[in-house]
Parts: structure tokens; C-alpha cells; sequence
């Protein structure tokens, strides 16, 4: 996700909020969250995974957002298409 600059350092510190870590074997997960020193040298605590569960649900919901953003554009592009009667001038 990213580094950021910690308050109240001498040194040029960084918090890691998971960082991704690189694997061999896609179906794992893996993060670090921890320090950042300017010198290269980090302090951090690993988290990974297979995330079965959580990848199914984003790929649910991002199933959802897009049928939801299809069904929009399909009622903007209707809109633009099909003119709407003016039932005052009748």
C-alpha cells in the first residue's frame, strides 16, 4: 500500500502498510507491516494467505459493480437514443 514518514524520528523512518511481498506460488498472499530505516534495513511482522474466502467475495462483489455500471450505461445510452416525449405540448 504504501510508506509514510513517521513524526518524532531523528532518522529518515518509514511505517510499511502492506507492502506486498513477492511469492513463487500465486495462490499465496503474503505482506509485511513495519519500519523502514534509510539505510535499506526494515523491521517488519509478515502476513499471508491463501484469502480463499476474501478473493471469492471481491470477485462477487466486483461481479456486482460491474453489472451494476453495464445496467448505467445502458440506461444513459437509452436515455441519449430515445426521446423523450413532451406530454405539455400536447
Amino acid at each position: 500500500m504504501g510508506l509514510f514518514k513517521l513524526p518524532f524520528f531523528k532518522d529518515n523512518v518509514q511505517a510499511r502498510m502492506f507492502e506486498r511481498v513477492e511469492t513463487k506460488d500465486p495462490q499465496y498472499d503474503i505482506c509485511d507491516v513495519g519500519i523502514q530505516y534509510d539505510d535499506g534495513s526494515i523491521d517488519s511482522v509478515v502476513v499471508g494467505g491463501s484469502f480463499a474466502s476474501l478473493k471469492r467475495w471481491a470477485r462477487q462483489e466486483q461481479h456486482v459493480e460491474n453489472a451494476r455500471a453495464d445496467e448505467d450505461a445502458s440506461i444513459r445510452e437509452a436515455e441519449i437514443l430515445v426521446p423523450v416525449p413532451d406530454t405539455e405540448a400536447a
